[in-house]
């Protein structure tokens, strides 16, 4: 996707490593882990100082900085060799946002349903897009570094989104956009039951604050099997 290669140059700098997301991540982890869209590696290389068997997939092989365990894939086929092997898969940043409908969601949910062992749990994050389409805000807080700037603008059609984002680094200014599907909190919640989660608990934020549909900015989702 052109939009993140654009990104690639200063991705950690607009999303920086959160030790409280991490944090998160790990309670949910009772072994081997696998980060779904895993960009630079970040999280990736983090489980690994803390001694974590831990593997990554990314759509966008540019974005990739840290290599150990992690390859170009992408989530909508999950290698067979996955199946059955991490107490922990998680899709953070937004990712499942670019799936096309709610059944596209399913599908993508049925394959981390497949690569956890019994018990095992999947983590997701992406924003509340009930407040988002309540509230049609046409961009998002702005993101500003020393040295960077990314703007993020969106669109509004029928049942998707345009992202349009535009980065300003070293004095140079790119712009790109993407299509997302705005999916709610209840939508995720049956197309992870559909899929063949047991169960699915919503929060607000990595911090695990309440989910308010009216408020929350971002929706975390932690899905048994």
């Amino acid at each position: 996707m052109e939009f993140y290669r654009i990104l690639a140059k200063a991705y950690d700098e607009v999303f920086p490593f959160s030790q409280t997301t991490f944090d998160f991540l790990r309670l949910h982890a009772a072994g081997r882990v696998l980060d779904v869209g895993c960009a630079t590696g970040a999280y990736v290389k983090r489980f690994h100082g803390e001694g974590f068997s831990a593997e990554g997939i990314e759509y966008v092989p540019e974005l990739i900085k840290y290599t150990e365990n992690i390859s170009a894939g992408d989530m909508r086929r999950l290698p067979e060799s996955f199946s059955g092997r991490f107490s922990l898969v998680y899709c953070i940043g937004n990712t499942l946002a670019h799936c096309t409908d709610t059944a596209d969601a399913e599908n993508i949910l049925g394959g981390f349903a497949r690569t956890l062992q019994s018990g095992g749990k999947a983590v997701i994050q992406i924003l509340n897009y009930a407040r988002i389409l309540k509230n049609r805000p046409l961009s998002l807080p702005l993101i500003e570094t020393d040295r960077v700037r990314f703007v993020r603008d969106y669109t509004y059609a029928e049942n998707s989104i345009k992202f349009t984002g535009t980065l300003t680094a070293d004095r140079q200014t790119s712009s790109s956009s993407v299509m997302l599907y705005p999916l709610t909190h209840t939508e995720l919640s049956t197309a992870a039951a559909q899929a063949g989660f047991s169960s699915c608990v919503h929060y607000g934020d990595f911090s695990g604050s309440k989910f308010d549909e009216a408020e929350s900015f971002m929706l975390v989702s932690v899905l048994g099997k």
